[in-house]
């Protein structure tokens, strides 16, 4: 394979089921993804970051595509919107494993994942969420509009929620199993932890 100095040169070069392996180092990036991709951190635990500088989302995924995040932190990512570190809508089957989420913040639910419309279907295991924030629900993790999000095996401590569930919150027609999980000091000011 060759090399790229940035992840969004590599997304622009891969084809449809490439893995695009990701070097230890800051990578201050929005990444869209357009297309079925494994992303694999190939440095030590922390130490390939994604970073928004407390400015930018980090990743969008809006379509029906496979994509696979591994051994990869996401932090300090913006949304005015939902979803300040990955949001995925349209239908895209996402499976993010051991993986960090720091600090990210958003305006309108999802602090570091937000998961939205039916046929989006979101697997999550052996991963940390600390210190993400939404000003409405979900201060970590919001899954909406029939939607679907597991979460086995993960930490969840110290995110918060300006409403509802500052661990996450789903909605009525949406699904979240949370597995095997810790979910510690997250806070809102309806429900603390899930809103499920």
């Amino acid at each position: 394979g060759a090399d790229f100095l940035t992840v969004g040169e590599a997304i622009v070069a891969a084809r449809n089921g490439d893995e695009i392996e990701i070097a230890s180092g800051v990578y201050p990036e929005h990444l869209v993804i357009e297309e079925s991709l494994r992303f694999r951190g190939t440095g030590p635990q922390g130490t390939v970051v994604i970073d928004g500088s407390g400015v930018r989302q980090l990743v969008t995924i809006h379509g029906p595509y496979g994509v696979q995040f591994e051994s990869m932190t996401f932090q300090n990512g913006y949304a005015g919107d939902a979803g300040a570190a990955i949001d995925m809508r349209f239908g895209p089957n996402v499976n993010i494993n051991n993986c960090q989420f720091l600090s990210n913040r958003a305006e309108s639910g999802g602090g570091a994942l937000h998961a939205r419309h039916l046929g989006t279907e979101v697997y999550v295991s052996n991963s940390h969420f600390a210190g993400n924030q939404s000003t409405t629900n979900g201060g970590a993790i919001l899954a909406i509009l029939q939607a679907r999000m597991e979460l086995s095996v993960c930490t969840i401590f110290d995110n918060v929620a300006g409403i509802y569930g500052g661990a996450g919150a789903c909605d009525t027609g949406a699904e979240m199993i949370v597995d095997h999980c810790q979910v510690i000091g997250n806070r809102g000011t309806q429900v603390g932890a899930f809103l499920i």
